[in-house]
């Protein structure tokens, strides 16, 4: 499902996005996302599940319109399925997912 502002638009509560992009050659791909409702709510929830190493790596973007193209990034790794849910719902939720793609 492509993200071109539809589901910032469609809410009516905040949401954060932590995420971590993270390549290392000969190693892989692993890409860290989590959404909470506040700054601090998505980066406790980042560093509660994902593995220490990959905390200095995680940057914050405000789940908002006006930042369509930079949640394209972002949400490309959420299962659309997921993307819709949040777009649908009356109030704030988390959300944690992981990805790696083994490149070795």
């Amino acid at each position: 499902m492509a993200m071109d502002g539809a589901l910032a638009s469609r809410r009516s509560w905040p949401a954060y996005v932590a995420i971590c992009d993270h390549f290392a050659t000969g190693e892989g791909r692993t890409v860290i996302v989590a959404i909470g409702a506040t700054v601090e709510e998505a980066t406790i929830l980042f560093k509660e599940m994902a593995p220490a190493y990959f905390a200095s790596s995680m940057r914050i973007t405000e789940l908002a319109p006006e930042d369509a193209v930079d949640l394209n990034a972002v949400t490309r790794w959420i299962p659309a399925g997921v993307i819709e849910r949040i777009a649908r719902s009356d109030g704030p939720l988390r959300f944690f997912g992981m990805f790696h793609q083994n490149l070795s």
